[in-house]
């Protein structure tokens, strides 16, 4: 039989059928009792459709199609043994939307989706309607569709079966949803996935092997496997027991970065469509990271990646691992976050960070309620590095005792990886500088004026203020006319140092107090005045000048004898390029004597002369309240603790050669 439809063309063969209560006023209306033909084609040459049909059998109770072919432009489409058994399906009333099962023996789709007109896509459409099945079931699949935008869908996969599933308003929602993959591969402009062999089954154990992601940039991610504990999808929500993810590798183009994990397994994992994704646990295994900064000149422009917000987990647990930055390491051991409810908890046993030139370990670190702990952290020098050091630089070793950030705002560093904090407390530190100026000079460069210039501004890392107590700093230094090493120790120090506003504005940004080789008593006040000048004011009393022969003795072949020093002094407005300011010293009984250069303790006729010369005729071996004016210009590639000490030299200095006495009530 064939039916004209106009442009359409309608073919049925041998058809045997049985239609009751026919009508069609208003709308068509029927009681379908059956429908059987061999053999039906349809075709529409306007929108390139031809479909053919064999063994057609329509029942209320059965509907069946032993094989369908069909073309839509360049797009193929064969299903073979179709069997749908309807649920509660109504003679007076039928529909296709709900099923109690749906069966194929196989499906293959090739080809090209064809493209709809830009003005049809545009017209408002009716909604497509709600389905419902209790099962599908799909022996063998194929598809191999290229979409528009040059993207392309490959997929072979056998054994499908979906229970219990409903597409409700476009969302979908399953019960259960087993299936077999040989290989599955996704490609567009910008990224391509790709992916082996893989068993899926949301009841149990799903495993999804040889995993590929690329993009258009060059950026590489491969897993070995993927396993999926039991999973549930609703409209709104995922659940999963867990993902394991194992031998993960990412290259970046360019191999800028690099990084390879044994794997990632995340536990009690949430998806839900308001939300976002959330796991309540994740562990990571032996992760290793390396990041090149040197960038190839034809490597794209990239964003800052981000980071995963810390509120996607509600426990982190990281196994011993490593970030490498060019030479440089970052190593860590087992660290354990525990991010649920009010209470945080942390605790990374060991963090390291190493350079070619020293190590930085870190011993410890946990939190108590509102404040983050670190028990030391230890600075050790590389001998190698040490051996090798070709220019005047300084080299530091040491230990910081307990370190407390306190008063962290929980929530926005978990949320938004954001550390704010009201400030940090160093309790203790030794630390031990050294510097050989027989070396050559570095290169010049225009170091920072103000302190607050050294202390970097780092993104997201907000703490206002910093304290210490009872540090001790070390100071030595190899002689650049004598070749030997002399000292300097600054002791008991107790300082704070705030940052609550920006360079650009007034603050005071130092305070504190130290001992100068744990005997003079010495206080220290800085402040920023705006972002080129600074205020520095030093007082030093109560100390035995004898002391400094630890550091002039060996360096300048200088012995003071005898002295002690009452107080000293000074205070200076700085910019970029002098300090001015004044000092003022009292001391008594200085006595000086000077030795061959090289010999500390051998005298030369010159060492003898210049030594009567000072101590007898030009020093003056007691002063009181000694006051001058002075100024000092500023040595623009040294850094600004070399402009305080270079001042307070200068200061010291001008005060005992030509300072004045002052009078009472007048300073």
């Amino acid at each position: 039989m064939n039916i004209d439809l106009g442009q359409q063309q309608l073919k049925i063969e041998r058809l045997k059928a049985e239609l009751g209560n026919l009508s069609t006023e208003g709308s068509t209306a029927y009681n379908l009792r059956y429908l059987e033909s061999p053999g039906i084609t349809y075709s529409d040459p306007v929108e390139a459709i031809d479909v053919d049909l064999e063994d057609v059998f329509i029942y209320p109770n059965l509907q069946q199609v032993g094989k369908l072919e069909g073309m839509y432009g360049d797009l193929a489409l064969s299903v073979d043994n179709l069997k749908a058994i309807p649920k509660n399906f109504d003679l007076d009333h039928p529909t296709f939307y709900q099923w109690n099962s749906i069966e194929f023996a196989s499906i293959k789709i090739k080809g090209t989706l064809p493209e709809r007109d830009n003005k049809e896509n545009k017209e408002e459409k009716d909604p497509l309607p709600d389905l419902f099945f209790q099962k599908v079931k799909l022996d063998q699949l194929h598809l191999d569709l290229n979409m528009s935008n040059s993207i392309r869908l490959y997929a072979t996969g056998n054994d499908l079966m979906v229970a219990n599933g409903q597409v409700v308003s476009g969302e979908t929602q399953v019960e259960h949803l087993e299936m077999k993959i040989q290989q599955a591969a996704y490609t567009s402009d910008q990224i391509s996935y790709s992916i082996g062999p893989a068993e899926i089954n949301s009841d149990s154990m799903s495993v999804i092997e040889a995993v590929v992601v690329k993009t258009a940039p060059g950026d590489t991610i491969s897993v070995d496997r993927i396993e999926l504990g039991p999973w549930e999808k609703t409209f709104n929500e995922t659940t999963m027991d867990q993902l394991l993810v194992v031998q993960l590798k990412y290259i970046q183009a360019g191999s800028t970065q690099k990084s390879t994990s044994d794997s990632i397994r995340l536990n009690n994992i949430n998806w839900k469509a308001s939300a976002g994704p959330y796991a309540d646990q994740v562990n990571i295994y032996a992760p290793n990271i390396y990041i090149s900064s040197k960038k190839p000149s034809n490597s794209p422009e990239k964003k800052e990646a981000g980071i995963f917000p810390l509120k996607m987990f509600g426990e982190i647990l990281i196994d011993s691992g490593q970030i490498s930055i060019d030479e440089n390491k970052i190593q860590f051991d087992q660290v354990h976050m525990n991010l649920r409810g009010n209470r945080k908890k942390i605790n990374l046993k060991d963090l390291a960070f190493v350079t070619n030139s020293s190590s930085l370990h870190i011993h410890h670190i946990w939190n108590s309620d509102t404040d983050l702990n670190i028990d030391s952290v230890t600075v050790v020098p590389n001998l190698e590095y040490l051996n090798g050091i070709e220019t005047e630089r300084d080299v530091m070793a040491g230990q910081f005792y307990r370190i407390t950030i306190q008063d962290i705002v929980w929530d926005s560093l978990i949320d938004h990886n954001k550390m704010i904090a009201n400030g940090i407390l160093l309790d203790g530190f030794d630390v031990s500088i050294r510097r050989d100026k027989t070396l050559p000079d570095p290169e010049h460069i225009t170091k920072p004026v103000l302190l607050t210039e050294i202390i970097p501004s780092i993104a997201n890392f907000h703490i206002p203020r910093i304290s210490t107590n009872k540090g001790n700093i070390s100071y030595h230094e190899v002689g650049e006319k004598t070749a030997k090493e002399g000292h300097i120790s600054i002791n008991d120090i107790n300082i704070t140092l705030n940052r609550y506003q920006p360079i650009t504005s007034p603050e005071k940004v130092l305070h504190g107090t130290a001992k100068l080789y744990d005997q003079g008593k010495m206080q220290v006040e800085y402040h920023r005045l705006d972002s080129g000048r600074f205020y520095l004011q030093v007082h030093l009393e109560d100390f035995s000048l004898e002391a400094l022969n630890q550091m002039v003795d060996p360096l300048e072949s200088t012995k003071i004898v005898s002295g002690h020093l009452s107080e000293f002094s000074f205070h200076i407005i700085a910019d970029s390029t002098r300090a001015v300011g004044e000092a003022l010293i009292s001391y008594d009984d200085l006595h000086v004597e000077f030795f061959k250069r090289g010999s500390p303790e051998e005298k030369s006729f010159g060492s003898e002369l210049l030594t009567v010369l000072v101590d007898n005729i030009i020093l003056k071996h007691s002063k009181s309240k000694a006051q001058a004016d002075f100024e000092r210009e500023r040595i623009t590639f040294k850094g600004p603790t070399n402009y305080w000490v270079k001042s307070a030299i200068k200061g010291a200095i001008t005060a005992v050669r030509k300072g004045k006495g002052v009078k009472p009530g007048k300073r």
